[in-house]
């Protein structure tokens, strides 16, 4: 997804009823922050009430296909964006599992679920690390800077072929 000649990764969740920017991402994009309508608390699946500081609307490309979209502007969200039921009903989202793509609008436009665009998002090792079978063990990690002082979620990326989960 283009925002404003800035490719930015989101993670599509169907589970959520609102689509969702961290109050961060809004700031550094310079959306203009609207007071929000709805006064239904939003919560996490753990039952966290989410601080939810108004609204802002949004135009951003996705492979050509030009998107308007009322983004629901919350405090410390991780990850920073997050694509919710809203935007894939209006949008004519189908997610096909069996391929791991999403496409709108009837296929005009087809994305992978899981993508790699940038080492900025990537957590890497400093050596090779052995970890012997039906065992853990604790691997430090370089992390962008970016990513200082906030929680993320490490996940193999589709196209590595190991077997090892994190």
């Amino acid at each position: 997804m283009r925002v404003k000649n800035r490719n930015l990764q989101f993670l599509i969740d169907s589970g959520s009823s609102n689509s969702l920017i961290s109050s961060k991402l809004a700031h550094n994009l310079g959306l203009k922050l609207e007071q929000a309508t709805n006064t239904n608390p939003l919560v996490t699946a753990s039952g966290q009430q989410l601080n939810v500081l108004g609204k802002a609307e949004k135009t951003f490309h996705v492979k050509g296909l030009i998107i308007v979209h009322s983004f629901t502007v919350i405090e410390n969200l991780f990850p920073s964006l997050l694509i919710g039921d809203d935007f894939l009903r209006k949008n004519h989202a189908v997610i096909n599992y069996a391929n791991s793509t999403v496409s709108f609008y009837e296929g005009l436009v087809v994305l992978p679920l899981q993508d790699y665009n940038s080492c900025n998002n990537c957590a890497c090792i400093h050596k090779t690390v052995c970890v012997a079978g039906y065992s853990e063990i604790l691997v430090p990690v370089r992390l962008p800077k970016s990513y200082m002082g906030t929680e993320a979620i490490l996940e193999p990326l589709a196209n590595n072929l190991s077997k090892a989960l994190v």
